[in-house]
């Protein structure tokens, strides 16, 4: 069943990164939400970490009042461990000298394997970076 993430960038926070262990193999679908307004967009990175690395798989940006859904899959586990999940993020961001901007993240993890959801199981942590 597909989890929703909401919350803003706003103040000093000029990027939230949002942190996640997967089970590999595993298909990863989700979409990102500008609930602001004016002509601040949202910068959205999504990537994999591998061996000391954050890779970078997607770099987009939301207009206000627009979303954007992506999709990728998972395959093998590169962290460096030995636990069978995969650690990924996202970054959301805005520039320095705009608004507040309120976000919304839609996602869904479904393990390739059998086809099952998984993401239930994929436990999030939300940080602010200046």
């Amino acid at each position: 069943m597909a989890r929703i993430l909401k919350s803003s960038l706003e103040g000093v926070w000029l990027m939230q990164t949002i942190k996640m262990s997967v089970p590999n193999p595993c298909k990863i679908e989700y979409t990102v939400r500008h609930k602001g307004k004016g002509n601040n967009d949202l910068r959205v990175r999504y990537g994999s970490y591998y061996h000391l690395l954050w890779s970078q798989v997607h770099d987009f940006e939301v207009e206000p009042g627009k979303s954007k859904t992506k999709s990728t899959e998972e395959k093998d586990d590169d962290t460096g461990s030995n636990d069978g999940k995969q650690d990924i993020r996202w970054r959301l961001s805005r520039a320095i000298m705009t608004k507040a901007i309120d976000w919304e993240l839609n996602y869904t993890v479904t393990r390739l394997k059998d086809n099952t959801d998984a993401t239930s199981e994929c436990e999030t942590t939300l940080t602010n970076e200046e």
